[in-house]
């Protein structure tokens, strides 16, 4: 199964009262080179926290600078873990589809707030 990394932002910490999501992480996602049928993982350690609560993807992942490809990607709570699924269309009459398995998605990327304890 494939892993995602993280990369935290310069400023990326603050603290959430009133309620049980704790922390908010601000960073940037790198999916894996081998991506996994279901979604790459993502670990409450990786971000720096105890548990993940909750995942907030920004925009989509995208490939190149200027962006040549895009990926929609959504984040799935299967606790203990967090699963990153990447989808794209094939073509405009296609609707989207989850990623083939064992597909390198090394080189997208994408911004995210991890909640969490």
């Amino acid at each position: 199964m494939g892993s995602c990394t993280f990369t935290l932002d310069d400023d990326p910490h603050w603290y959430q009262t009133g309620g049980e999501i704790g922390f908010g992480i601000a960073g940037t996602i790198t999916m894996s080179a081998s991506y996994a049928t279901g979604g790459d993982t993502l670990t409450a350690a990786s971000v720096g926290l105890g548990a993940i609560r909750k995942v907030i993807i920004c925009g989509a992942g995208l490939v190149g600078s200027p962006a040549t490809t895009a990926y929609l990607v959504t984040a799935v709570q299967a606790k203990p873990i967090t699963l990153i699924q990447a989808f794209q269309a094939a073509a405009a009459s296609n609707p989207f589809t989850e990623v083939a398995a064992a597909t390198s998605l090394a080189t997208v990327t994408f911004s995210v707030i991890v909640f969490g304890t």
